[in-house]
């Protein structure tokens, strides 16, 4: 009996897509820790291509084992809905058509009959699915001009307004750039033994990655029913998405290409070039990218300013980010996310009353606040990726001890430089200079890619007792 083509043809693509996710993550973290990353990806690649060799005679236990290896895949897109990654939705078209496919096998039939292939129902879903495919990747009109920060195209989506940066850079310090260094040791292992070890923890971080997409998944399916009281803000975010699908399209366009365009834009071309395929395509099943894009609730009613009244409630939002700074010197990143919050929140409120008569001269005042939400959002990101790396929990301890903070704010080359108490500032910080506030806070993928590079400039400040009390 020959197995249905279209479920051993979906099967593939399912594998060869997982298998660019695997590829993607590899990229995003580099070294051993990303290729255990990408092994464990590559489980569920392995799977799918099994299970489409197996259909080659299909048996009811091979049917049942495609099902739950797509109802696996369906958590895991839900997942990413779930962290407000509108690329789940696209990723949830295939698993679901696999299902419906599948589904008809799993009911006994009264008579053996033999199988001629997929019929009108079966060529007709795939055909929507390509369609949806389609639609979703070019609903970005192809724009112009790509914005060069995935959180302006967030920034449209819920705020409708220019986001751009139109404040200068400050200048750059003389840095050696990162690319030229030596890799960062992890201080966890000897010498010999640094590529098994990144090895080992990219594993586990790719496991409880997983562990913790599947649950993710079941609790955001569950709370779509209104039991959970996060029902509400489930639906606010799905209908987010639906009623702004342009803006949404660019936003997921944006997201897909800015790794491409960060290497073309930095010199590595060639490199840009031979990654614009898994960058691309590993997007369908990749990792979580548009932060909260997806959970946004509706916007809220701004109140009524004068310009004075405004001017004192932006530097309320200013003064909220002032105690975020506050609680992450002394490593209280719970505290920081709650501060950091009810700036954002402010912050929203902020933007819709600028947007009436005279407030919009105020403009200024949303571009200055938003600056330094975007500023802690950043130093909240990189804390918590240290926690995942190899020597972070020591070089959390450093700055910690140091009082010493983490200042993501300038667009240049993957720098980090120690500088002391300067221009206001009454602690010392680490300068990042790979990004620009006024463009949104970084990425978790990008914080990853930094951690390793802070717990060398600690380390090494540390060895040659630089830090403050250590003269």
């Amino acid at each position: 009996m020959r197995g249905p083509r279209t479920v051993r043809v979906l099967l593939g693509v399912v594998a060869f897509l997982t298998l660019m996710a695997a590829v993607e993550a590899w990229r995003l973290d580099g070294g051993a820790a990303g290729f255990g990353t990408a092994l464990v990806l590559a489980v569920p690649a392995a799977a799918a291509l099994l299970a489409a060799r197996s259909l080659a005679v299909p048996r009811a236990r091979t049917w049942w084992l495609v099902v739950a290896l797509q109802a696996g895949y369906v958590l895991w897109q839900l997942a990413r809905v779930a962290d407000g990654d509108p690329w789940g939705l696209v990723g949830l078209a295939l698993p679901l058509t696999i299902i419906v496919l599948a589904a008809g096998r799993l009911r006994p039939a009264a008579r053996p009959a033999p199988d001629r292939g997929e019929g009108a129902v079966g060529y007709a879903a795939l055909l929507l699915l390509v369609a949806a495919i389609v639609a979703a990747l070019l609903s970005t009109g192809l724009p112009g001009q790509v914005s060069d920060h995935v959180q302006a195209a967030v920034c449209r989506v819920t705020a409708d307004e220019d986001c751009g940066d139109d404040r200068p850079a400050p200048a750059r310090p003389l840095a050696e750039p990162a690319e030229a260094r030596p890799a960062p040791d992890d201080g966890n292992c000897v010498d010999w033994l640094d590529w098994a070890c990144g090895l080992t923890d990219g594993v586990r971080r790719g496991v409880v990655s997983a562990v913790t997409d599947v649950k993710d998944g079941v609790v955001f399916a569950v709370c779509l029913v209104p039991v959970c009281d996060s029902s509400g803000d489930n639906w606010k975010g799905l209908e987010q998405l639906v009623t702004n699908p342009v803006d949404s399209g660019k936003a997921m366009w944006d997201d897909a290409t800015q790794p491409i365009r960060d290497d073309w834009n930095n010199g590595h071309k060639m490199r840009a070039v031979g990654f614009a395929v898994p960058s691309f395509l590993g997007r369908i099943f990749g990792s979580k990218g548009l932060g909260t894009l997806g959970k946004l609730p509706n916007k809220p009613k701004a109140p009524d300013f004068d310009r004075t009244s405004f001017a004192a409630f932006t530097d309320g939002i200013t003064g909220r980010v002032y105690q975020g700074d506050d609680a992450t010197l002394r490593g209280d990143i719970p505290a920081a996310e709650e501060h950091l919050r009810a700036a954002e929140k402010d912050l929203e409120t902020a933007r819709e009353a600028a947007k009436k008569g005279d407030l919009q001269e105020e403009s200024h005042r949303v571009m200055n606040a938003e600056w330094f939400v975007h500023r802690l959002k950043s130093d909240i990101l990189l804390r918590k990726a240290l926690l995942d790396t190899p020597g972070g929990k020591e070089a959390t301890d450093l700055l910690i001890k140091h009082k010493i903070s983490l200042e993501a704010t300038h667009l240049r080359d993957n720098a980090v430089t120690y500088q002391g108490p300067y221009n206001g500032l009454d602690h010392p910080y680490l300068r990042i200079d790979n990004h620009h506030g006024r463009q949104g806070p970084l990425t978790e993928a990008r914080a990853r890619q930094l951690a390793p590079e802070i717990v060398r400039v600690l380390k090494d400040l540390d060895e040659r007792r630089e830090l403050p009390g250590q003269d």
